[in-house]
């Protein structure tokens, strides 16, 4: 049996957090995911500083969702940070952003980001976007950490 996907998002937007969070709740998909809405706590939890010190309870993630908002939650420094770490660089980092600005989708990849996503315009869209998303990184790409599952 394949074991659940399990995603760490980055989303500093409360209104974004839940539509998403509520998006992946209707998946068929086994997914497990965890909302932090700071870079300091996104970077806590992979450490395992503060409330993530169990590392049993709150495992690394098989990929990381990046909110790019480069005013709360300073995603270009936290992308480089990830990417310079030999323990977190292998978790596939993918952008999920409101801008189509080619700058920034230029300066994820530069810092190492695996894709850039712009969210949808509509929160009905979002539901089909993230059932493709979901399906890709959970049926079709083999991830790091999940070599084992069955």
């Amino acid at each position: 049996m394949r074991r659940a996907l399990r995603l760490l998002l980055l989303e500093s937007n409360p209104g974004q957090s839940l539509l998403v969070s509520h998006a992946l709740s209707q998946l068929p998909q086994i997914c497990h995911w965890t909302v932090v809405s700071t870079s300091e706590t996104l970077l806590d939890y992979l450490h395992h500083r503060g409330p993530y010190t169990n590392a049993a309870q709150f495992p690394l993630p098989d990929l990381i969702l990046l909110d790019w908002d480069l005013e709360l939650a300073n995603s270009p420094q936290v992308l480089k940070e990830l990417k310079a770490d030999p323990r977190l660089r292998i978790i596939p980092v993918v952008v999920l952003t409101g801008s189509r600005q080619e700058r920034e989708v230029a300066a994820s990849y530069n810092l190492g980001s695996t894709s850039f996503i712009v969210k949808p315009p509509s929160p009905e869209a979002l539901l089909p976007m993230m059932r493709t998303f979901v399906q890709y990184w959970s049926d079709i790409v083999r991830l790091p950490f999940r070599a084992s599952a069955t």
